[in-house]
């Protein structure tokens, strides 16, 4: 099924890997339980997920931000 130029899951995908984003730059979640409360089962395929999306892993992401920050 597709929405526009981008199929269902991957929009749902973005969709959580945003939420992911804010739980662990906002809320300062550990990256499995940021990965479980966005709705991925596996934190393993939420972490390639991420990579591919950022270019970088979630530890990375959440590191860059946090130098931002001060």
């Amino acid at each position: 099924m597709q929405y526009g130029e981008v199929g269902f899951n991957e929009y749902i995908n973005r969709e959580r890997f945003a939420h992911a984003q804010h739980l662990l730059v906002e809320k300062g979640l550990r990256v499995k339980q940021a990965a479980l409360e966005s709705g991925f089962v596996d934190a393993d395929y939420f972490c390639r997920l991420f990579k591919r999306l950022a270019g970088m892993t979630p530890t990375q992401y959440r590191k860059q931000h946090d130098a931002l920050a001060f």
